[in-house]
């Protein structure tokens, strides 16, 4: 155990590593600046930690290390990124690299510790990825349990495994997802290092934001996103943050994603008791409007009717929604089953609610 803690402790403190942990803010964050969800959305640019917008699609190589080893958690330690080494390595955590492809088109690298003989030939290979990244807030919101009130077995479970919700807090996250991987040998890939400034995201957080080259004023880094703004969603508060709405649904139909569908659009009216000069629409495609609880409501909550007046309190979010331009053929599809149907890649702004809606009004059904 002494020898594992002198390992560990010494692999930390070398150089050539900086950890960049989940759920870590840094040291003395300055004051945020306000920014409003439709105004990043629509004027500015997210560039992601490897480096570039996200939703780009990148190849990186990276070895799996164990840190620490009293936890499963895994953790890639990203050298190359487009065939570039990389003078500082990434290192990113197993839960944030996620597979996004059928088992038919995309496999899954063996890696398990105890059942993966790749953990004997760590030094001769490699694993290599080909990902896009997304963005989004994870975690539970400052004043979950307060909303969701008294806390039920499993909810206190859920708490005991996340070391309650003060450690697991309500942050932007950023993720990998891979449509391809394989191992390679690592004497293939190049090992002189990479001379353009690093990407954004790569090594120590205030470095990075100094020497980070953006490639137009409009652009936003990631570390910048998350760390120096405070996104105000389309409720008018930070995302995060509480509101009890009241509005109104209607049955449309729409063209997106280079077909015509019919949705449920939910057009609020009135927020925290104030009414709106404008209404505000979210639709329920894609889990825009979705109910986020540790248990199912009882009663279940009916699915919305043409006309159906509700109120509920709900908490406003942020994420990307949606697949990166170029899918289909990244993960190998043939021509005849190119997929038109695919979702096109943006941020969009979610509502989430814990509590069962209370229905004021339901669609009068038109008699037989």
């Amino acid at each position: 155990m002494k020898l594992s803690c002198l390992l560990m402790s010494g692999w930390l403190a070398c150089s050539l590593l900086s950890v960049e942990l989940h759920g870590q803010p840094p040291k003395n964050t300055p004051q945020r600046t306000e920014i409003h969800f439709d105004d990043l959305k629509n004027n500015h640019q997210i560039i992601g930690r490897l480096g570039a917008p996200v939703g780009t699609f990148h190849t990186i190589h990276g070895t799996w290390k164990r840190i620490d080893f009293s936890s499963k958690q895994l953790y890639l330690l990203i050298t190359h990124i487009d065939f570039k080494c990389l003078r500082e390595p990434l290192l990113l955590p197993e839960n944030q690299l996620i597979k996004c492809g059928s088992d038919m088109f995309t496999s899954k690298l063996k890696i398990d510790p105890e059942t993966s003989t790749y953990w004997k030939h760590r030094d001769l290979f490699c694993c290599e990825y080909r990902v896009f990244e997304k963005i989004g807030f994870t975690g539970l919101p400052d004043d979950y349990w307060k909303e969701t009130g008294s806390q039920t077995k499993l909810e206190l479970y859920y708490a005991k495994e996340n070391q309650e919700s003060r450690n697991q807090p309500f942050e932007l996250t950023s993720y990998l997802f891979y449509v391809r991987s394989k191992f390679v040998k690592v004497a293939d890939l190049p090992r002189k290092v990479h001379s353009d400034p690093l990407p954004a995201g790569q090594g120590d957080t205030e470095k990075s934001n100094e020497t980070t080259e953006l490639q137009s004023p409009g652009d936003i880094n990631f570390l910048d996103l998350r760390d120096r703004y405070r996104v105000i969603g389309r409720l008018g508060k930070p995302v995060g943050e509480y509101s009890t709405i009241r509005g109104v649904w209607k049955r449309e139909r729409v063209f997106r994603d280079r077909r015509t569908v019919r949705i449920m659009r939910f057009y609020v009216t009135h927020i925290d008791g104030r009414a709106l000069d404008k209404s505000l629409d979210f639709d329920q495609r894609d889990g825009i409007f979705r109910r986020f609880s540790l248990e199912p409501l009882d009663p279940s909550v009916p699915q919305p009717e043409e006309s159906d007046v509700w109120e509920l309190r709900v908490v406003e979010s942020m994420r990307c929604s949606g697949l990166a331009k170029g899918y289909n053929s990244e993960l190998g599809y043939p021509g005849c089953l190119e997929l038109n149907w695919i979702p096109d890649f943006k941020l969009i702004s979610s509502l989430s609610y814990h509590l069962h809606p209370e229905i004021i009004k339901h669609a009068q059904k038109p008699k037989n």
